[in-house]
């Protein structure tokens, strides 16, 4: 994966169709009222399922 700002140079790039992903569990989130922390609760590997944000259309600069 490549992380870079979008600027001028890479205005074409916010328009990039998504890729779909694969959903392997869920993340849970817990505060304490002190501080934050999460645990992984992996999915068995019949029930990963894949996702794909709908792409969306974005004005340039």
């Amino acid at each position: 994966m490549e992380i870079r700002f979008i600027d001028e140079k890479h205005a074409a790039d916010i328009n990039i169709p998504n890729e779909p992903f694969p959903i392997r569990g869920r993340m849970v989130i817990t505060y304490n009222g002190d501080r934050w922390e999460h645990t992984e609760k992996l999915l068995p590997s019949e029930q990963i399922e894949e996702m794909t944000f709908p792409d969306e259309r974005w004005k340039k600069f």
